[in-house]
């Protein structure tokens, strides 16, 4: 039930609340981690329980993300940091636009 909620609030967050846009953001090592990316035809595609190389990020900063089996997901360059202060949540694209569709999602950040 836990993993079905944080899914549900990760899928719809960023979209759908106020966010605010900062220059970095840090977070723990046990921090919920997931990986939002576009496949062929629009379609999403969600991979939870990830980790980072690092535990903050600044915009130009390289992030590695790693799967659970340790296999890398995803090699980026952030572009766009999104805070949400009141639930602390991160959402870190490399993609440099607001709003963007694929992203990393971190759970109580700073």
């Amino acid at each position: 039930m836990k993993k079905i909620l944080l899914i549900s609030l990760l899928l719809f967050s960023f979209n759908g609340w106020a966010e605010e846009y900062v220059n970095s953001a840090s977070w723990r090592s046990s921090s919920d981690m997931a990986m939002f990316t576009s496949k062929s035809l629009g379609v999403m595609r969600y991979t939870p329980e990830v980790s980072t190389n690092v535990r903050s990020a600044s915009i130009g900063d390289l992030i590695i993300v790693k799967n659970q089996n340790g296999d890398e997901v995803k090699r980026f360059t952030v572009r766009v940091i999104a805070m949400q202060k009141e639930n602390r949540m991160c959402f870190i694209s490399w993609l440099n636009n607001k709003q963007p569709k694929e992203y990393l999602s971190i759970k109580r950040c700073k």
